[in-house]
């Protein structure tokens, strides 16, 4: 799990992402993409120690998402017209990142089934996420900014 200073990473990096120009929409969905990663790590690393238990990637994930969102609650604007889906853009990126990830996660899973079970090339699993989310990013920036 995060510690002590992932809250001051988070809105350090927000304000680094916001100097740099880029919207919260596609901060939140690297963010979301990110919690579902760590979750998904931490669930196999619980898994690892036999420390896991039913409903744990849930717990976790949610557990994430609201450390997340209570970092960052001061700087999210809940009404006007910046709102994505009625929601603040960094939140409803957040929802786009995590979504995201796991449908890229289930196609690259199927590609790999159909190569019986082996990838097509090295680091596969690392790059097809990577691709899959700055496509993604992409495809936010200029639908919805």
């Amino acid at each position: 799990m995060c510690g002590p200073l992932c809250p001051l990473g988070l809105i350090g990096g927000m304000a680094l992402a916001r100097w740099l120009g880029v919207s919260d929409l596609v901060l939140g969905l690297w963010i979301g993409a990110l919690i579902v990663s760590a979750t998904v790590v931490t669930v196999k690393w619980l898994a690892k120690y036999g420390k896991d238990f039913k409903g744990s990637f849930s717990t976790i994930f949610l557990l994430t998402i609201a450390i997340t969102a209570f970092s960052v609650r001061k700087q999210l604007v809940w009404s006007g017209p910046g709102l994505v889906l009625g929601l603040p853009p960094v939140v409803a990126g957040i929802v786009f990142g995590a979504c995201a990830i796991f449908v890229i996660d289930a196609i690259n899973k199927r590609i790999i089934a159909r190569h019986d079970g082996k990838v097509y090339f090295p680091y596969q699993k690392l790059i097809a996420p990577l691709v899959g989310v700055i496509a993604a990013s992409l495809i936010v920036h200029f639908f919805f900014s």
